[in-house]
């Protein structure tokens, strides 16, 4: 291969440039991660399970300056300035690498008054025609997938059914129910609130459920039973992966945050 003479005469600038990158490179310190990390993630799952653990990060890297960033709706990494978005879904679409973390049981919850009301389900075949609550905001996923909990599958950021197209077989031991939703929320903590006063049947992420479990304003409905885990993963954009800060922060919140840390293994 040869170079044209447009090439010939963009050669030099191409070369300066790379010389500079590579000088700007060598003036950054190869010390400790330091600088400003920008971390998006839902309220509850901030308090409940990122919070708890934040000061150890802070005392093993006290350099670096956090700022949290939380939303219930997906991010847009690049249009947002996110460095790191922890949740179940990111918007991006391109350009992001997912980094797994856990699998966040979704349960189903109701008040006992709810109960007392109408009836507890003893069965799967008792739900159908049951109107839920759902923390999905769209209506693109009507279906949901219900596990004996000792079989429930491990989420993934590829896998499940996303509700699109024709849903999977079903699984050994595995059921579905169609969700007739009376109401959805993108925040599943609105949902919370409702079925605290008796209204339906709540599908939420058991992080959302657990206080109002254990003060007994909400109870679990089927608890043999959960459905499809929502796959938590730490998206960053491919472009700043090598970020040394965003590296730290991310290997950190696998080992604390991952589900063999949550199992206690």
């Amino acid at each position: 291969m040869v170079l044209t003479s447009d090439g010939r005469t963009f050669l030099p600038y191409a070369e300066r440039i790379l010389a500079s990158a590579a000088e700007a490179s060598a003036a950054l310190p190869r010390g400790m991660p330091q600088g400003r990390l920008r971390v998006s993630t839902t309220l509850t799952y901030a308090v409940h399970r990122l919070v708890p653990v934040l000061p150890l990060f802070i005392s093993q890297f006290p350099d670096v300056e956090i700022a949290l960033d939380l939303v219930a709706t997906p991010v847009r990494l690049l249009a947002n300035e996110i460095d790191v978005a922890i949740r179940g879904t990111a918007t991006d679409g391109h350009a992001l690498d997912a980094h797994p973390i856990s699998d966040e049981p979704v349960v189903l919850v109701a008040a006992p008054s709810y109960l007392a009301r109408f009836g507890t389900p003893a069965s799967v075949r008792d739900l159908h025609g049951c109107v839920f609550l759902d923390f999905r905001s769209d209506d693109t996923a009507s279906d949901v997938r219900l596990f004996p909990a000792h079989t429930a599958p491990r989420g993934s950021v590829t896998g499940g059914w996303s509700g699109s197209g024709p849903p999977p077989p079903l699984a050994a031991e595995e059921e579905r129910i169609r969700l007739h939703a009376a109401y959805r929320a993108s925040d599943p903590m609105a949902l919370i609130g409702l079925a605290e006063s008796g209204c339906r049947i709540a599908r939420v992420p058991l992080v959302n459920a657990e206080a109002a479990l254990a003060n007994g304003k909400l109870v679990r409905v089927l608890p043999r039973f959960v459905a499809e885990p929502i796959p938590i993963c730490a998206f960053t954009t491919t472009a700043r992966n090598r970020d040394r800060t965003i590296q730290a922060f991310v290997q950190f919140v696998k080992a604390t945050l991952g589900r063999e840390a949550m199992l206690g293994g």
